[in-house]
C-alpha cells in the first residue's frame, strides 16, 4: 500500500514552513527537517482521541465481537507505546492571498523575534518524493547491517474532527467519516487483527489511523504532516535520536547526501526543494529581506525567491 494517502489533498502544490531567523538559517545550512517524537507534539492529547474513534470504527468495521475487539485493542496500543514515532507538519494554503502572504495566526506565534519571522515554502510534490526516497535509502542501510526493515515513512493532510474537545461520542456520521477517510487503514487492521505474528504491519496501518487526525481547533493551518516510525524502541533504525532526554528529535532529509546505492556521499546532497521565503510582518521586515538576500546570495543559493508578507501586523 502506498504510504501517501489520498485524502483531504490540497488544491496547491506548496507547503509553508513558518520559522524564527535560527530556525531559517538551520533549515537552509544544514538541508534538513526536524520531526519530534509525537508525544511532545503541541497537542498531547490527539493520540488518544484518535485511539479512542478507532476502536469505535473498528467495531463498526469488524465481524468480530466486542470483547475480541477491546482485548486486541489493548495489546496493539501497549504495543505501541513501544514505537519511536517522529512527526513533522507543515502548512498548507489554498486561497491567493495566504499562499502570497502567509497565515497570520502562525506570524503571530513567532512575531517577537528580533531577527525576523519567515515562511518557507516548499514544492510538496518534490518534498514529498525525497521524504519517500529517504526511507528507501535507510533499507538499504539496515540491509548491510544484515538488519530486518522497521522504519516507516508515511506523508498526507491531516483530517479534523469536530468531536476532539468533547471526546468522542456515538456519533455515526463522525465514525462514518472515519471509516471514509480512513476506509483501506482500518480494513487493513481488521484483516491483521486475526495474524498476531504480523505486529510490524499492524501497527504501522495504526499510526496510519491515528497520526493524521486532530481537533478542528487546528483546521485554519491545513496541516500536512510527515511522519517516520523508527520501529520499536528505535532497533534497527538508521536515524539517529537526538536531543533524547528533552525533546526528542530525527533530521528529515539528511539521507539525501548518499547515492542512489546508499553510500554518503555530501557533494551530491539533493537540495531541500523551496521555491521561495516569505518575510513575515516586522516594523523591520524590508531590512530582513534585503538582508536574507544577500545571505542566500553567499550560500549559493540566490535561485530561492524573497517576498515580503503584505499582513500589516506587528509583533512587537
Amino acid at each position: 500500500m502506498n504510504n501517501h494517502i489520498t485524502s483531504e489533498e490540497s488544491k496547491t502544490n506548496y507547503l509553508y514552513h513558518y520559522t524564527t531567523k535560527k530556525g531559517l538559517l538551520g533549515i537552509l545550512e544544514s538541508n534538513c527537517l526536524w520531526a519530534t517524537q509525537y508525544k511532545y507534539l503541541n497537542d498531547h492529547s490527539e493520540i488518544t482521541f484518535a485511539k479512542e474513534i478507532l476502536k469505535k470504527a473498528l467495531l463498526e468495521k469488524s465481524e468480530n465481537g466486542k470483547k475480541f475487539i477491546e482485548y486486541s485493542f489493548d495489546i496493539i496500543y501497549d504495543s505501541f507505546e513501544k514505537y519511536d514515532i517522529y512527526t513533522t507538519s507543515l502548512c498548507d494554503a489554498e486561497d491567493t492571498y495566504t499562499m502570497e502572504n502567509g497565515l497570520l495566526s502562525q506570524w503571530r506565534g513567532y512575531g517577537n523575534d528580533d531577527g525576523g519571522v519567515y515562511a518557507i515554502v516548499f514544492n510538496k510534490e518534490n518534498l514529498v518524493r525525497i521524504f519517500e526516497e529517504e526511507e528507501r535509502l535507510g533499507d538499504i542501510e539496515n540491509e548491510k547491517k544484515d538488519e530486518k526493515k522497521k522504519t516507516k515513512f508515511l506523508n498526507r493532510r491531516v483530517v479534523y474532527s469536530k468531536l476532539y474537545s468533547n471526546g468522542v461520542k456515538n456519533d455515526k456520521e463522525e465514525i462514518n467519516n472515519y471509516l471514509e477517510k480512513f476506509k483501506d487503514e482500518i480494513s487493513e487492521i481488521v484483516r491483521l487483527l486475526d495474524r498476531p505474528d504480523d505486529i510490524d504491519l499492524l501497527i504501522h496501518s495504526w499510526i496510519k489511523c491515528i497520526s493524521f487526525y486532530k481537533s478542528e481547533g487546528f483546521k485554519e493551518e491545513k496541516e500536512f504532516r510527515f511522519v517516520a516510525s523508527l520501529g520499536r524502541g528505535n532497533s534497527s533504525s538508521h536515524k539517529k535520536i537526538k536531543n533524547p532526554l528533552v525533546k526528542p528529535y530525527i533530521e528529515l532529509f539528511d539521507k539525501n547526501k548518499m547515492d542512489a546505492n546508499g553510500k554518503e556521499d555530501r557533494t551530491e546532497n539533493t537540495p531541500l526543494p523551496i521555491e521561495k521565503i516569505i518575510v513575515g510582518p516586522h516594523k523591520d521586515k524590508e531590512k530582513h529581506a534585503t538582508l536574507l538576500k544577500d545571505e542566500l546570495a553567499s550560500m549559493g543559493k540566490s535561485n530561492i525567491t524573497v517576498t515580503i508578507s503584505e499582513i500589516p501586523f506587528i509583533g512587537r
